[in-house]
């Protein structure tokens, strides 16, 4: 097996462990299985209890002087793998890395959550995406990208009319050419926490980058995205406790 398709189908394991043998989602973001109900619902979601969780708020951050900016390394794919999870649409896009304190890491998946998981100072975006990177020992970094409103994006271009509407569905696209460059904003300051993974298993010890920039797309592209997921599928914020938000 391929190493891109081996660590394609590992991240499908996060966003579908939560599906039971009769194809019926076991959590939700709303009802009797909503995130307050999380730890409830089995074993395997124990950690969303636990004291490091997110997302959460950002205020507060403190300058350190000791973070460095980060070091991107992105290419362009020219296949476009994209499934809708049932609780979000996510892409398989595994051309890129990221150093971040002396460690390399390795782009995995991007998926996308309306409104933003993750708010600054009380206030939610219109939507986010949510880059997960990998390292050879299984430990996880995310960039959060907030998006609003706006300009049309050339990322979204490329992808806007291939989204699976039903749940479960994986469609690849050869020769769709995606830039994840387009993505991102030209100002890379950012925030960072270490947090946990916002659905569940809820794992935590992962280092969460928030993106200060946000972006734009167009109102038809955002709502491309939203009607194919749940709506409301973040989160809630969760307490901060004894951690300390950092800001470069």
């Amino acid at each position: 097996m391929k190493r891109t398709n081996f660590f394609f189908l590992l991240s499908l394991v996060f966003f579908l462990v939560g599906c039971n043998s009769a194809g019926k989602q076991k959590w939700s973001y709303t009802g009797v299985n909503g995130p307050d109900k999380w730890t409830t619902l089995g074993e395997e979601f124990k950690d969303c209890g636990g004291k490091a969780q997110a997302p959460v708020n950002i205020t507060a951050p403190q300058k350190d002087e000791t973070l460095k900016p980060l070091f991107l390394d992105y290419s362009q794919t020219p296949k476009l793998e994209i499934i809708n999870t049932g609780n979000t649409v996510m892409i398989n896009y595994t051309a890129g890395s990221l150093v971040i304190e002396g460690k390399d890491f390795y782009l995995k998946s991007i998926d996308f959550h309306a409104p933003s998981e993750f708010t600054i100072e009380g206030e939610h975006y219109t939507m986010d995406a949510q880059i997960l990177h990998a390292n050879a020992k299984g430990e996880m970094t995310v960039i959060c990208v907030m998006i609003k409103e706006g300009a049309e994006n050339k990322f979204f271009s490329s992808f806007a009319e291939k989204i699976p509407k039903s749940a479960s569905e994986l469609t690849v696209h050869e020769g769709v050419t995606l830039d994840i460059n387009n993505l991102l904003p030209n100002d890379k300051g950012y925030y960072t926490i270490s947090g946990s993974l916002t659905s569940p298993p809820c794992t935590e010890g992962v280092n969460w980058i928030i993106l200060k920039q946000p972006i734009e797309a167009s109102k038809e592209q955002i709502q491309k995205l939203i009607s194919a997921m749940p709506q409301n599928n973040n989160r809630p914020v969760q307490p901060l406790k004894d951690r300390v938000i950092k800001e470069f």
